[in-house]
């Protein structure tokens, strides 16, 4: 597991997009304990830790990722479907 070197230039700016030689990455999930954006490559799957800002956002940069990179995020939390928390790590 790898942490995020750095946070996205913009974490308010949601979504994935292409930033300085990589990508910053941010998603709103403010009752998420810990969200990670997956890279997939040839059966080969890398896994980022986002940093969490005070609004919930999760965000970070991750260098050497292009354009048309497959990914995907997993949300870590408590399960509560009757509250609608339904995290997927």
């Amino acid at each position: 597991m790898n942490t995020v070197p750095a946070p996205a230039l913009d974490p308010l700016e949601l979504g994935v997009s292409l930033h300085n030689g990589g990508v910053d990455v941010a998603v709103h999930a403010p009752l998420a304990e810990r969200v990670d954006v997956c890279f997939f490559e040839g059966g080969h799957e890398t896994a980022w830790s986002l940093l969490r800002s005070p609004q919930g956002i999760w965000h970070g940069h991750v260098p050497g990722i292009g354009e048309g990179a497959k990914y995907g995020f997993r949300a870590w939390g408590e399960w509560r479907p009757s509250d609608g928390l339904r995290p997927n790590p």
